[in-house]
């Protein structure tokens, strides 16, 4: 077998996990907070500079509810933007 072979056979052997994403009831419900979409496909789990609140996105659960000052920071990744309220 080809050395690109014996790469391609390893790969194939690799597991891919999903992300570990906590339990919702850490993640706080903001009825006063900004609407944010998130752009992209893996799940991801953000902790907000401000609150320290622990908020998760994924391709399930794109649009979540942040309060103000944890979006400010959050917004200026190009993989978040700003949702319909």
């Amino acid at each position: 077998m080809s050395c690109c072979g014996k790469r391609r056979a390893a790969v194939r052997r690799v597991e891919v996990r999903p992300a570990a994403v906590p339990e919702a009831a850490t993640e706080p419900d903001r009825s006063d907070g900004v609407v944010i979409e998130y752009q992209g496909d893996a799940a991801v789990v953000y902790r907000g500079p401000s609150t320290g609140s622990l908020y998760t996105f994924s391709a399930g659960r794109r649009v979540r509810r942040l309060e103000r000052r944890d979006a400010e920071r959050l917004l200026r990744s190009p993989l978040f933007r700003r949702g319909a309220e």
